[in-house]
């Protein structure tokens, strides 16, 4: 049948010519693309599996270059130690050379050079090692607000500032005051003649001897410069019971000037508890002068007032003077240096003291009527209810000083790594722990006007008020910091633990503060009666951990008190505590009384932050939750400043050995999380290969099928395009037949 107004052979070969082209573009596209899932109405439910599968194959790409990062941190981490570790264990060889007795004098100052210089090097690639400008070693919390002054950094001081000059055979400033050819023209103390002004020099452990004998006899020597011409060796010299005559005593102290010349006085020994003013000098008068000696490997062992070089002064000056070994007493006033003294300046102490009783113990001074500029402490001092101090156990002032060795004892009170009780501090700090059963603090145990000064060492007490910086005082606190961690019975403060001054300022502490009523995270309690305290621009960067309510993250409690007109106030302004479950300020009372005290514009002037912690966390999974994160411990690893040794001390080989241990452990600890990651880092490559392999199966076309269908689906387009146009030939066949 021919139709004109409807050509049906014509819209069947349409339809498949559609069809055809459609599959055609199917196969093209499965083709172009290698995926047989290209939309949703392809295949809905596997379109949706697929997805998610993407999705979580990204994942793992993620995680695995997360792992990648976090071990190649690792690997950096692992070979700056290695290289800190080559440099710990040559320190070691040479502290075991130290020890032979077959060297000179000479050759162990060179020996100390050497590890002077290792050390030096030692602490730049601890400070210096970082991965993507992540500090490895460092305290990333000290690094955390710019406007916080840091070390080395706008009027801070810090470990390098104050040193003992290699130049200078150990001594921190030039010793030569004489040539040896002006020694040498000096009198004979045989010629002693206290009627004139005159130079002697000493030449022997019998002159020196000789100069104990003219001053324990009564003469005076007031008049008398006494000079060093050679190191000298007392071993072999001391009285029947072995122990050295010390050089004056309270009823005929020495008056005289004593120079040292650079030269070396080795071996010292006493050991006499029964009594007082033991050391190299038993007691200068006022008028007494020591300078430019070195001690080495003194042990002293006395009752009250007791030093290396001195057990006691009246206002006398000490300066350029340097003593290592071991004091010990049983009282007070005792210290590596001296036991008590005046002005101390440019002098240093490697001794570990200790006492057993008593008040004012200290690693350079025990008790000091003067100054101390320039000098510092790094023996091991031992303190419990004492009076005393790291450098010193009293100071009118102390300007350039440090302390390093750990504070101790077993009696007494008042005690601070760098000073026991001490007003005026400028650039001086304390790396050692403080143990004492009484007032105590990392850097002092009493004083005021703290300036450009930190402590960095752990502090604890079974007394109170205790401080990481200060135990108690007043005055003004400026550009100061404490890193150590403070646990007492009360009266705790990550900075100090009691306060009663008029400004703090620029500081902030970052160890952790455990205690009882009065525990802060910057400051114990504050009591001020009258006057204004103004803290700006503080932080307070530790934990705090508490048994009373009057505790908090910033100040444990505020007591205020009135003088019967005025009451005190506190003002704070932009400073910041770690946010915790505590109040930012425990409690605050007014005469003694706790009251609904409106402490709203205190408060405003402190804002809570997240405690940085030391370490770092990697996602090392597909999803991000707690299962898939790793953290890596990247704070303060091992405490580099142990290794501030003199290595011909007696512990310089313990030391040593326990930070080597120290960096074996942190080894071990990084291996552990390598080996974890590279376990970790095999699980995502199986996960990844499994999932692509199931996301293959769902996706990918058969290029073979898909081939074939294309072939079909052209051949069949060709054909519905010859029909298509044979059957439109339709209706004009049958208006030929009209």
């Amino acid at each position: 049948m021919l139709s004109i107004n409807t050509n049906l052979s014509s819209l069947i070969a349409q339809s498949s010519l559609k069809n055809s082209s459609l599959n055609l573009n199917q196969a093209v596209e499965r083709m172009s693309t290698g995926y047989k899932i290209n939309h949703a109405k392809d295949n809905a439910a596997n379109y949706s599996i697929a997805t998610k599968m993407f999705t979580k194959i990204g994942s793992y790409q993620v995680a695995e270059e997360n792992v990648m990062q976090a071990l190649d941190l690792l690997n950096t981490a692992s070979e700056s130690l290695l290289e800190i570790e080559s440099y710990a264990k040559r320190l070691r060889n040479i502290a075991m050379q130290a020890k032979s007795t077959s060297y000179e004098t000479k050759t162990a100052a060179v020996m100390n050079l050497e590890a002077q210089a290792l050390v030096k090097e030692l602490n730049k690639v601890y400070k210096s090692a970082n991965y993507n400008s992540i500090s490895l070693f460092s305290d990333p919390n000290s690094l955390s607000f710019d406007s916080m002054p840091k070390a080395g950094e706008s009027g801070f001081i810090d470990e390098t500032n104050i040193n003992i000059k290699s130049e200078y055979n150990g001594f921190i400033d030039n010793p030569v005051t004489y040539s040896q050819a002006e020694v040498e023209a000096m009198s004979s103390i045989d010629d002693f003649d206290l009627s004139v002004s005159k130079k002697y020099k000493i030449t022997s452990a019998e002159d020196l001897a000789k100069l104990a004998e003219i001053v324990n006899s009564g003469t005076s020597t007031q008049n008398g410069i006494f000079v060093l011409s050679c190191d000298i060796d007392l071993k072999d010299w001391c009285d029947a019971n072995g122990n050295w005559i010390p050089i004056g005593n309270t009823t005929y102290p020495f008056k005289g000037t004593f120079d040292g010349n650079g030269h070396t006085i080795s071996n010292l020994k006493i050991d006499n508890e029964t009594a007082d003013y033991q050391g190299l000098f038993g007691y200068e008068g006022q008028f007494a002068n020591i300078k430019n000696v070195a001690l080495k490997n003194v042990q002293v062992k006395g009752k009250n007032h007791v030093g290396g070089l001195t057990g006691g002064g009246r206002y006398s000056p000490i300066n350029n003077c340097f003593v290592t070994g071991i004091i010990r007493a049983i009282g007070g006033s005792v210290g590596g240096l001296a036991g008590s003294s005046g002005s101390v300046k440019n002098s240093y102490s490697t001794c570990d003291v200790s006492s057993t009783g008593g008040d004012y113990i200290g690693g350079l001074i025990g008790f000091t009527n003067g100054n101390i500029e320039q000098s510092f402490a790094t023996g091991d001092v031992i303190l419990n209810n004492s009076y005393g101090g790291g450098l010193a156990g009293y100071a009118a002032k102390v300007i350039n000083c440090y302390a390093t060795g750990t504070v101790t004892q077993t009696n007494g009170s008042r005690c601070g790594g760098l000073v026991g009780t001490c007003s005026n501090i400028v650039n001086c700090y304390a790396t050692g722990d403080v143990n004492a059963g009484g007032w105590c603090g990392g850097l002092v145990g009493e004083g005021s006007n703290i300036e450009n000064s930190f402590a960095t060492g752990n502090v604890q007490s079974s007394s109170y008020p205790v401080g990481g910086l200060l135990g108690i005082g007043g005055g003004i606190i400026k550009n100061c910091y404490a890193k150590g961690d403070v646990s007492a019975l009360s009266k705790v403060g990550g900075l100090i633990g009691q306060y009663g001054g008029s400004s703090i300022y620029n500081c902030y502490s970052e160890g952790d503060v455990k205690g009882g009523g009065g525990t802060g995270g910057l400051i114990g309690c504050i009591y001020k009666a009258s006057g204004t305290i103004d803290i700006n621009n503080t932080r307070a960067l530790g934990n705090v951990t508490s048994t009373s309510a009057k505790s908090g993250s910033f100040i444990g409690f505020i007591s205020i008190t009135s003088d019967n007109t005025n009451f005190g106030k506190v003002n704070i302004l932009n400073s910041q505590c770690v946010a915790q479950s505590l109040e930012m300020i425990g409690a605050c009372t007014k005469n003694d009384t706790i009251i609904d005290y409106d402490m709203s514009l205190m408060l405003a002037g402190i804002n809570g932050i997240s405690n940085q912690q030391r370490q770092i966390g990697f996602h090392i999974g597909s999803n991000g939750d707690n299962y898939s994160l790793m953290v890596i411990e990247t704070g303060v690893m091992f405490e580099i400043s142990a290794l501030d040794i003199d290595i011909t001390s007696e512990n310089a080989l313990v030391t040593i050995d326990d930070f080597i241990d120290k960096l074996s452990f942190k080894q071990a600890e990084i291996g552990s999380a390598q080996n974890r990651l590279e376990s970790v880092l095999d699980e995502i490559s199986i996960q990844y290969d499994n999932l692509v392999s199931s996301r293959s199966t769902i996706m990918d076309a058969d290029i073979g099928e898909v081939s074939a269908t294309f072939i079909q689906q052209q051949i069949l387009q060709q054909a519905a395009s010859t029909l298509l146009s044979t059957v439109n030939q339709t209706p004009s066949i049958a208006l030929q037949l009209l």
